[in-house]
């Protein structure tokens, strides 16, 4: 727990505390959802004091996913967490999402899903919508003509009490610490690895499809990995190619920025050869000049993907120092930095 003022305080939690809730779409909202312009509205979402809602708006040209902010406690403000929204256990969304009271993060959206949105937002408090391209049509051979299931897993990271009156109740904030709060750990060195399965490279290939993602999805397959790193890839139809994406889901509430080296490792048709791509990154966070992702374009990928059957990815991430929000070092790695530049320059 960090104190950041004598009665403004941040709780975080451990990343691995997901919370799963499961709504199934069935009968008349399963012809909503085969139909374009709708927008269909999950049953409200309970994560202990704090109700959430799920806004699915599919579509085969521009489809959009909101998630609301309904209820909470007076006494909470500034909600980040973390969430993974499935359809029929296909991982369609993973991110980070911050609520404050009346902030409404919409300005990504065109005019007709804005307008859209709002008309169906009585009584949200704060909302997100992420643009998906998510589309009817990939799901209708494949699902129960009965049911279609949404699965959506949420982490809440940190929440700040803010005392009613400025008098701060103790009771109240443990009780809190025991729902919301686990330090996140931030690791000086970390590894993801993600083989691409069958489906992925065949829809991929697809040049009908323009900008689908797909996620990187085996968060809990070890419980010694921490998940402040989402890996995705995705390819465009404007230079049909393709793209990784290594998104920062989160950050302790004391660091507000981080500086990394990275590694990619690109591994073909288990190619004895693994192309790599070595970079450093500074100023990833979440403040408003800095960015929160690192995006590899595929090269190859023209030259290579009729061919492909098979696909590895290797991302080492190292910590090289990390910031608070004034600007404070609060750790650096001048050693690590300087080896890592040395062996780009003599590779």
């Amino acid at each position: 727990v960090t104190s950041q003022t004598h009665h403004h305080r941040t709780m975080s939690s451990s990343v691995d505390n997901y919370k799963r809730f499961v709504w199934n779409i069935n009968g008349e909202s399963m012809n909503k959802f085969f139909s374009s312009n709708c927008i269909l509205s999950s049953p409200i979402i309970k994560y202990f004091d704090i109700d959430f809602r799920l806004k699915l708006c599919p579509s085969d040209n521009n489809g959009f996913i909101g998630i609301d902010l309904m209820s909470k406690p007076s006494d909470i403000d500034n909600i980040q967490s973390l969430f993974k929204i499935y359809i029929q256990n296909d991982l369609i969304i993973k991110t980070n999402v911050r609520f404050e009271q009346n902030n409404h993060n919409i300005n990504n959206m065109n005019d007709e899903d804005r307008n859209k949105h709002m008309v169906n937002n009585e009584n949200c408090l704060s909302s997100h919508l992420i643009k998906t391209t998510i589309k009817p049509s990939d799901y209708q051979q494949i699902c129960d003509v009965k049911q279609l299931s949404i699965s959506i897993d949420i982490c809440l990271i940190s929440i700040s009490y803010l005392p009613q009156n400025n008098i701060f109740d103790e009771r109240k904030y443990n009780d809190y610490i025991d729902k919301y709060s686990k330090l996140i750990q931030v690791n000086k060195h970390e590894i993801l690895k993600w083989n691409l399965n069958e489906m992925v490279l065949r829809k991929l290939k697809q040049i009908d499809i323009d900008n689908k993602i797909f996620y990187e999805d085996n968060d809990n397959k070890s419980r010694s990995r921490s998940q402040l790193w989402a890996l995705s890839i995705f390819n465009t139809n404007n230079n049909n190619n393709c793209s990784f994406k290594l998104q920062l889901m989160c950050l302790p509430p004391n660091i507000y920025k981080i500086n990394v080296a990275i590694k990619l490792l690109i591994n073909y048709d288990n190619n004895d050869n693994m192309n790599e791509i070595s970079v450093i990154v500074n100023n990833i966070g979440f403040g408003k000049n800095d960015k929160n992702y690192v995006l590899f374009n595929n090269l190859k990928w023209n030259e290579i993907r009729n061919s492909l059957s098979s696909l590895s990815i290797k991302c080492e991430i190292f910590l090289l120092s990390a910031y608070d929000n004034k600007g404070n070092v609060l750790y650096s790695d001048i050693k690590r930095q300087s080896k890592f530049l040395s062996d780009r320059v003599n590779s």
